[in-house]
């Protein structure tokens, strides 16, 4: 039975507005994990206490919330000041270094100096490629041992037992389809410098039989995934502290569901075109190194997960303009560096904390309105916003955003839950068991061709 006195830790996250000036509000919602034990403690005191002795708790924490602040920001000030004084001490003494030096090379005469190892030096510099080299190498070979795990290619099945003659028919079925769409939606990728395009038409030639074969797919699937494969893919994960058991009422495990459904959105971007998954989160702080970027294989996705603290709130529209709207879509396409058309997905597992209701529609249009999409078209940039879990705050989220009159079409939102716990997921998994099919992954597929068709000009 679910209690009447449940409040997420998040939300309790909130209580504190009234209490805190505008700049120590918003410093402590970029901060919140840092304040996880003073939110844990009132969590507590939630569930216990009548409302009026909450409300006191919050108030004594947000008063040691303002002065941690304020010692934080003190403590910064002087640590910068005692850093710029450092940095002169050293510059004097490096100056009277290179002034002792020079005197002593002028007595020696400029030929008994030996300059190999300075820096810039010919022999110092092929010694930090050798470095750089030997970095290189090595992270070449994980990138191709992750890519080997999903990068099929003809020789991974019996190529005697395809006819000739259906596979032509494949190849010119499926290269009509794809340069229809991209001349409807996507014009500007058939010039000669998008070369990504015509390698997701060749790949899907080439691919359509066994990928047909493997996971129980039929040509029309494969005519959706050809469409698909001429996108990137960036997931945008909600990692706040609900995302635990212990931390919603239902003591759901929607991190595990969360990564089941992040290896099958990356299993199944990658059967035509291995590209792989970026990944962002609404709180994790170093998911923009590069290292999130095209993710690919079961054990990499779950290595790199391991990394998540899972604490924080759950700002969608915020995080979604900052870390992927910013820099994937409006700054490439100002630099002209925009090569791919790019579908972003925003999983959740509750509504939106700590900023204003209408955030994340706001963003959306925002994206959608910007002189940088009407270059490239609408269909350039696809949204998709899904859950896990069964937060009914999310539900009623999502619910609102359908029936929207100002999103319009801009961003599409499953009625069901993204997570293998969904009933649509066990019926799809059931049954695709009895007819030996991967009925997960179509049922995603359908998701995706949804998002497209109701964002894009895209035929049947």
């Amino acid at each position: 039975m679910e209690s009447s006195r449940w409040r997420s830790v998040e939300f309790i996250a909130q209580d504190f507005r009234p209490f805190l000036t505008d700049e120590d509000f918003n410093a402590f919602v970029e901060n919140a994990p840092a304040f996880q034990d003073d939110l844990q403690q009132l969590f507590e005191i939630y569930g216990r206490s009548s409302y009026d002795e909450y409300i006191e708790s919050v108030k004594r924490v947000a008063e040691r919330i303002s002065r941690k602040i304020s010692a934080d920001i003190e403590w910064t000030f002087n640590e910068a000041i005692r850093i710029v004084e450092e940095m002169e001490r050293k510059t004097v003494l490096e100056r009277r270094r290179r002034s002792s030096d020079t005197d002593s090379a002028a007595s020696l005469g400029a030929e008994s100096i030996d300059w190999a190892d300075a820096p810039g030096s010919p022999m110092s510099s092929s010694l930090m490629g050798s470095s750089q080299n030997k970095s290189s190498l090595a992270t070449s070979s994980e990138t191709n041992a992750t890519s080997s795990i999903i990068d099929y290619s003809l020789e991974d099945f019996d190529t005697h037992q395809i006819r000739p003659s259906r596979v032509k028919r494949l190849e010119q079925r499926y290269e009509v389809y794809a340069e229809s769409f991209i001349r409807t939606n996507l014009p500007w990728l058939l010039s000669a410098e998008h070369e990504e395009a015509k390698t997701a038409m060749k790949q899907a030639e080439e691919k359509a039989e066994y990928i047909m074969n493997e996971y129980g797919l039929d040509p029309n699937d494969l005519k959706k995934l050809t469409i698909l494969a001429l996108y990137d893919f960036a997931i945008l994960c909600d990692d706040s502290w609900s995302m635990m058991p212990a931390h919603n009422y239902r003591n759901e495990d929607r991190i595990g569901s969360l990564k089941d459904l992040l290896i099958r959105i990356a299993e199944l971007t990658a059967l035509i075109v291995p590209t792989g998954i970026s990944v962002r989160f609404l709180n994790y702080k170093a998911d923009s190194s590069g290292e999130w970027d095209h993710l690919l294989g079961h054990e990499v996705i779950k290595r790199k997960l391991e990394k998540v603290d899972w604490s924080g709130l759950t700002r969608l529209g915020t995080m979604l303009k900052k870390k992927i709207i910013e820099p994937m879509v409006i700054q490439k396409m100002e630099q002209e560096e925009f090569k791919k058309p790019l579908i972003i997905v925003t999983i959740t597992d509750g509504s939106p904390v700590c900023e204003p209701k209408d955030t994340f529609k706001n963003v959306v249009m925002e994206c959608k309105t910007s002189e940088e999409i009407r270059k490239y078209g609408e269909a350039a940039v696809v949204f998709i916003l899904a859950r896990v879990g069964s937060d009914a705050g999310a539900e009623l989220f999502l619910y609102d955003l359908r029936r929207s009159t100002d999103l319009k079409e801009w961003v599409y939102c499953p009625d069901q839950r993204l997570d293998e716990n969904s009933a649509v997921f066990t019926r799809a998994r059931i049954a695709g068991r009895a007819q030996g099919k991967d009925d997960y992954l179509k049922v995603l597929l359908d998701i995706f061709t949804a998002a497209l068709r109701q964002q894009s000009k895209m035929r049947n």
